[in-house]
């Protein structure tokens, strides 16, 4: 596992304290309603991802692509989050989990894809970058929320979204997509970088 939490997390760790949750604090969706729009997501990610092998899922939570990578895409996981307590549930469910603090992933644990849903719409624009630099996959998912910016949450267009991948790396090949699920809209941005064969 990691080490200590940054402290430019230290906002969103403190608000998932108060409650006990990170979900409790923006979420108030039933388990099923969340499972449907998971399902909705993993399968649109799964179509515009090239062969993944082995996919990191960063600000993973309790999991929730752990299944759907596993069995539908067959790809190997690692969900990485900043929270202990999500990070031992993970292991405790015989998933590989590993504790962010910020530096970049270990290159023995790192994957080949890497997603980020639902997590980037937390941070300020220099954190989103410190955490999508966090990996040398070849390509990326950005899963963003398409709801207003609330204070807890900052809605970016994909235009802002493609700006700070470009921020944090050698990224080419956008692709821009919108996916209406029941909940809510999302905004997914996919990119592969310069280098990867």
């Amino acid at each position: 596992m990691g080490s200590a939490t940054p402290k430019w997390w230290q906002t969103r760790l403190n608000a998932s304290r108060k409650t006990g949750s990170q979900y409790d604090v923006t979420c108030t969706w039933t388990g099923e309603q969340r499972a449907h729009d998971t399902g909705l997501i993993a399968s649109t990610l799964k179509g515009l991802l090239t062969s993944p092998r082995r996919v990191v899922d960063f600000g993973a939570g309790r999991g929730r692509f752990a299944a759907p990578i596993t069995q539908d895409w067959g790809c190997e996981y690692l969900g990485v989050d900043i929270l202990p307590d999500l990070i031992k549930e993970m292991a405790d469910r015989g998933l590989r989990a590993f504790l962010y603090a910020g530096a970049p992933l270990p290159e023995e644990i790192d994957g080949d894809t890497a997603i980020y849903c639902l997590v980037l719409q937390h941070l300020a624009d220099s954190d989103a970058v410190r955490a999508l630099r966090a990996t040398r996959a070849r390509q990326i998912a950005i899963v963003h929320g398409a709801w207003h910016s609330d204070g807890y949450t900052t809605c970016r267009d994909h235009q802002q979204l493609a700006d700070l991948v470009k921020q944090a790396g050698t990224w080419d090949s956008f692709g821009f997509h919108t996916l209406q699920a029941p909940l809510a809209k999302y905004k997914i941005v996919v990119a592969r970088r310069a280098d990867a064969s």
